[in-house]
């Protein structure tokens, strides 16, 4: 997610999002778990300093009972919003947002049982040619191994 649109500052999305949306979707039995992360490059001397440019990441754990087709529906206006919630735009009114549904295929757990959330979130998309997935999951399961056993 990203604003787009300037008349939605930061503030408003954000305590939109934290405040009314997560809590819509744990009232609603949507999700159990939603982390959200902002954007930046690791070193970053302000790593919290939100602006325009910011993107933003939130991923939520889609409880496996819940029925897309069938379960409640959130809503994406609000009052807060720049048109006052009068024409009851979406929040895409303003805000870039690409959401789409992934499935787990795999959990590497290292030798810790900390329970906690990451300090950091890495995303890679990774598309092999046909005749290399096998060789890609080979290469990746290595990496996850070696960047666990350095951590450790």
């Amino acid at each position: 997610m990203q604003i787009s649109n300037r008349t939605m500052t930061p503030d408003v999305f954000n305590h939109w999002y934290e405040d009314v949306h997560i809590p819509e979707g744990i009232d609603f039995n949507i999700s159990d778990l939603v982390l959200r992360y902002v954007n930046y490059t690791i070193g970053h001397p302000d790593p919290l300093s939100i602006s325009y440019a910011t993107r933003y990441l939130a991923l939520w754990k889609i409880r496996s009972d819940y029925d897309q087709k069938t379960g409640k529906k959130m809503n994406f206006s609000s009052p807060t919003f720049p048109d006052g919630g009068k024409e009851k735009k979406h929040v895409t009114t303003w805000v870039d947002l690409d959401s789409t549904n992934w499935l787990p295929i795999q959990l590497v757990e290292g030798k810790t049982k900390k329970n906690h959330t990451a300090a950091y979130a890495i995303l890679e998309k990774i598309s092999p040619h046909k005749a290399g997935v096998d060789d890609l999951t080979q290469w990746y399961q290595e990496e996850v191994w070696s960047l666990q056993r350095n951590l450790d």
